[in-house]
């Protein structure tokens, strides 16, 4: 019998707030008799393939928010424009001297993103910032404590491109935040986790999507119990 596809978000999703994996190596083991979880994060390749070797999962990632696929062998795809050329239509637009100093120090491991804090995707003080970003051809997408710009690529995107090579026609996703839309609009069918605040309204609003009770790691285990009850 061939497992189901489950599309994951990370942080805020599967991990807890400490970033530790809250589940038994038991229950890992059952989830990967049934299901092929890809996890599809912000983070890095090399952060995604360690905690695939944290549990003990070997599969396909989506990292930098859709702007790298990576192959079980650790293999990577870029699929939206490399950082640098980022950077560069950035500042040609005139919208990288406003937010250079914000920029992470892990900013140059990345392939094909640039990691900003959220309040830059949110915040009124970069209205500016965020038009001529949209002009220059590049999305700027909030997950968690972060925002990750990009350009021609979206999670969404990224699963889509893996469904048909997998022919999962029915995955499913789940996730927290406004980075998961693209991804929740994706698939057959999506799951909410709660945040401290309620469910994120533009995740709440994708059709279908079923809005879990618990939060975080919690809401995870129980997508599992509503995918598989006993």
């Amino acid at each position: 019998m061939s497992r189901g596809v489950i599309f994951s978000d990370v942080d805020g999703t599967f991990l807890d707030e400490a970033g530790a994996v809250p589940f038994q190596l038991q229950w890992l083991v059952e989830v990967a008799s049934k299901w092929r979880v890809i996890f599809a994060s912000s983070r890095t390749s090399a952060d995604l393939r360690a905690l695939q070797s944290r549990v003990g999962w070997q599969d396909w990632a989506i990292a930098e928010d859709g702007a790298v696929i990576v192959s079980p062998a650790g293999d990577e795809e870029v699929l939206g424009l490399e950082r640098e050329v980022i950077e560069a239509r950035a500042r040609d637009s005139g919208a990288w001297a406003e937010v250079a100093e914000l920029l992470p120090v892990t900013t140059g491991i990345r392939r094909a993103s640039v990691l900003l804090p959220r309040l830059v995707a949110e915040d009124p003080d970069f209205v500016e910032f965020r038009a001529r970003i949209l002009s220059a051809g590049l999305r700027c997408s909030p997950g968690g404590r972060w925002a990750t710009l990009t350009g021609g690529a979206s999670k969404g995107r990224a699963a889509s491109i893996l469904m048909t090579r997998l022919q999962a026609d029915g995955a499913i996703a789940v996730g927290n935040d406004e980075n998961d839309e693209s991804l929740f609009r994706s698939v057959a069918k999506s799951f909410v986790i709660r945040n401290h605040d309620g469910h994120h309204p533009r995740l709440a609003a994708v059709p279908g999507a079923t809005l879990l009770q618990s939060s975080g790691p919690l809401g995870w285990k129980e997508m599992i119990g509503a995918l598989h009850p006993r």
